[in-house]
């Protein structure tokens, strides 16, 4: 949902209108939304924002700097459907970065990489663990090959969250 369907919604009561955030939404992008529902429905309840959390965020933000430090963005994603895959597609494209989605190694054309300096590498959710490190070990393959990390500030008291996977070949950003 974005906050253009929030305009869209109707209820006969709108007093009895009530919303719960997915938790690995991130955070911006839920508040536009709790924004437009809570100007359409004053009364509107939900969880507390306490329980929100930033990990979504800071994943978003750290995907779009490995983008912007990158000639080329490869998304590695699960096969068939992947719930993930639009976040991770729309965070890369926000520093205007064209991003590729790979599957499967063999998705890796040499024409891909002709003009590419720099390789950002994220991981959805729902790729398979081993696909990012079999497209390191055959970037590796084409000469020397630097790793480096991308990470976002953490808020105190939260931990850093675990499922950030992006690398960036010939040394510009890495997350895991």
């Amino acid at each position: 949902m974005d906050a253009c369907c929030g305009f869209r919604l109707g209820w006969a009561d709108g007093e009895r209108v009530s919303f719960v955030i997915d938790p690995a939404m991130p955070a911006t992008e839920a508040m536009p939304v709790l924004a437009v529902l809570r100007a359409r429905f004053p009364r509107l309840r939900g969880h507390h924002f306490d329980v929100m959390c930033n990990h979504g965020t800071d994943r978003v933000q750290a995907i779009a700097a490995v983008a912007a430090d990158s000639d080329l963005m490869l998304i590695t994603a699960g096969c068939g459907e992947d719930p993930d895959l639009e976040t991770v597609v729309r965070a890369a494209q926000r520093a205007c970065t064209r991003p590729r989605v790979i599957r499967r190694l063999a998705d890796i054309t040499p024409d891909l990489l002709v003009n590419a300096t720099s390789v950002g590498l994220a991981a959805t959710l729902h790729a398979p663990p081993a696909l990012a490190d079999e497209l390191t070990g055959a970037l590796s393959g084409l000469g020397p090959l630097t790793l480096s990390r991308r990470s976002v500030p953490h808020p105190p008291g939260d931990s850093p969250n675990r499922g950030l996977r992006c690398r960036c070949a010939r040394g510009r950003v890495s997350l895991e």
